[in-house]
């Protein structure tokens, strides 16, 4: 039978994805034209959300490798918040790193999605503006990600942050830096070493740019975009080359022993999908903690919305109950 979408969903992303069908298609090196549709879409839908009142930002900063200044929001409850027999030992964190496909998003807009987390979880989020290609490609936004956790990591005492507890989270290409920061903090020999990976729908494999005709009509990420994202990322006359390292597309990687605990989820209507299942394969082949959700019918960021549906609310519960056990 054909894929289609949920029916949850298609009454409200249906509208969407035809207009996006509609649209003039977007060529394979169209940077500006994904960045333009990407703000309509993200932004247009993350400033429909209000912002928490009950959680308090606070920005912090840490040099890279390079020496650039890499900024950290501090997401957590207001202390008026907290119940009365709350622990002032420290506990866990969670690094987060936005979505984008490598060439779009910011730490501003992206809060309004992981904001229900640090709410349900009473733990603190620490999200990191990596930077953004083609303006500055890899392996500048991997190297801002690890700079961060090191960075949390020394002053994980004053912050109250168990260092032996941080997990990394992102959304879409956030959790493939996400994923090529746990192979980079393993090679490091970073200790503690990371607690916990939360990745979802991460894009991983930048082979994977071949047309999916039965998936492309139905996903807010269709395959040509990936082209457009890997050749910032990578520069175009890498992709798909033979070298290309796994801390910038993870599914490179051949040697899974020693990466961390792993929760990762993706629709079945995603292109990425496939690279996802694999890369999780590979984890549990080592025997590491593997948690895995392939949610039918749902594309490309089925969770990024304002609608809400039993899915959604299943897929949430799912990822809190995984950062939960950090």
């Amino acid at each position: 039978m054909p894929l289609s979408l949920h029916p949850e969903i298609a009454a409200s992303y249906g509208p969407v994805l035809e207009g996006l069908a509609a649209a003039p298609k977007i060529a394979p090196h169209n940077l500006a034209g994904v960045r333009n549709i990407l703000d309509v879409m993200i932004n247009g839908v993350a400033n429909s959300i209000p912002s928490d009142p009950d959680i308090q930002l606070t920005t912090y900063e840490a040099p890279s490798y390079d020496g650039h200044i890499v900024k950290i929001t501090r997401l957590a409850m207001t202390e008026a918040t907290l119940s009365s027999d709350a622990t002032s030992s420290p506990g866990p964190a969670v690094l987060y790193a936005h979505g984008g496909g490598f060439i779009h998003g910011d730490v501003a807009t992206w809060t309004r999605f992981v904001q229900r987390y640090v709410r349900d979880l009473n733990i603190p989020f620490f999200a990191v503006d990596y930077r953004l290609a083609p303006e500055h490609p890899f392996p500048a936004a991997t190297e801002d990600l690890y700079a961060a956790l090191k960075w949390l990591q020394s002053h994980a005492d004053k912050l109250g942050v168990d260092p032996a507890r941080i997990a990394t989270m992102g959304h879409s290409a956030g959790s493939s830096l996400a994923a090529a920061l746990g192979i980079m903090a393993r090679d490091r020999c970073v200790s503690p070493p990371i607690a916990k990976q939360i990745l979802l729908y991460p894009a991983l494999d930048d082979r994977n740019t071949a047309p999916r005709p039965a998936i492309d009509a139905l996903t807010f990420w269709p395959s040509n975009w990936s082209i457009v994202a890997w050749s910032a990322y990578l520069a175009a006359d890498k992709v798909g080359k033979d070298d290309i390292s796994p801390y910038a597309a993870p599914a490179r990687l051949d040697d899974f022993k020693g990466l961390p605990k792993t929760y990762l989820d993706v629709g079945g209507l995603d292109i990425l999908r496939d690279e996802c299942i694999s890369f999780a394969a590979g984890i549990a082949k080592e025997d590491i903690e593997v948690e895995v959700h392939v949610y039918p019918g749902m594309p490309h960021g089925f969770d990024l919305t304002t609608e809400p549906y039993e899915t959604l609310d299943r897929a949430v519960a799912n990822r809190v109950a995984a950062l939960k056990g950090v």
